[in-house]
């Protein structure tokens, strides 16, 4: 597991839902008005490779639902993006963590920025959007690290794409039961303090806060991620390019946001330009 989380999973408990059984349930929870579902296993159907036919069984069975889940990268590379589109996936989200293959080998995560990259610009070409996490801080960061990633964020945004990005930059925290918590990764990094206040040989969490709200502030193709937003307003209502074009406004106005206090006509006139290039 990624040396920063702290999920016990007991797998002697875990098991995958047979396919016959998910579809069934699907097609209850449909039958009942449900019009979007979001699946919050870490990585959906454990990888177990059979993405594509899940997708075929929601086109064959007719469910009429929109649905989003957490996958890994690796996990999406035989998958044929158009059908998972046609089912009705509207979002994946990918924790990406860092760009830095370095930090993602501290992580022990799997995975290379050329994995990330290639999996976020098939899934955007298609119409999906995906949501990104991403991890500042962890032992190993430096700011040279943080451009990094900054920069491939930037490179990932596909402002010309129907899909849009989103993110949560995250600082990094010393969490209990997290394989980095444990003293033999302590003592190879230098890592002291818990929870949210730590320092290791190469930065610390006073710092981490700048480096963030530097990334935020530089990012102008992509979005936070919002989850109270209404989905049949965004999905329903509003095309993709309009849909891309409230998530922008709107982290325009976080932006400034942050700075000063924005008045009611400057936040509607503000949105008010968004749509109306549309028309």
């Amino acid at each position: 597991r990624c040396a920063f989380c702290n999920f016990t999973k007991d797998r002697r408990l875990m098991f995958i839902k047979r396919l016959d059984r998910l579809v069934e349930e699907l097609k209850i929870v449909s039958a009942r008005g449900v019009r979007f579902i979001r699946f919050t296993d870490d990585n959906f159907r454990h990888g177990k490779g059979d993405l594509n036919d899940f997708s075929r069984r929601i086109i064959q069975e007719n469910i009429s639902v929109k649905w989003m889940t957490m996958v890994r990268a690796s996990a999406l590379e035989r998958v044929d993006f158009e059908l998972l589109r046609a089912s009705g996936c509207i979002e994946v989200l990918l924790g990406l963590e860092s760009a830095d293959p370095q930090l993602l080998a501290n992580m022990n995560k799997n995975a290379t920025p050329a994995l990330y990259a290639r999996v976020v610009e098939q899934l955007m070409s298609v119409g999906i959007d995906v949501s990104c996490y991403f991890i500042f801080g962890f032992p190993g960061e430096t700011a040279e690290t943080v451009k990094k990633t900054r920069n491939f964020i930037r490179r990932i945004e596909f402002p010309e794409l129907p899909g849009t990005l989103s993110w949560a930059l995250f600082p990094f925290s010393v969490a209990p039961l997290s394989p980095v918590y444990q003293p033999e990764m302590r003592r190879k990094y230098g890592l002291n303090g818990y929870m949210d206040q730590w320092a290791h040989d190469t930065m610390t969490s006073k710092e981490v806060t700048g480096h963030i709200e530097r990334v935020f502030n530089a990012l102008e193709h992509s979005c936070p991620i919002y989850r109270n937003d209404h989905l049949g307003m965004l999905h329903d209502d509003l095309s993709p390019a309009e849909r891309k074009r409230f998530f922008l406004a709107r982290h325009r106005l976080s932006k400034k946001a942050i700075s000063k206090k924005l008045s009611r006509n400057e936040i509607m006139e503000t949105f008010a330009h968004a749509f109306r290039r549309s028309n």
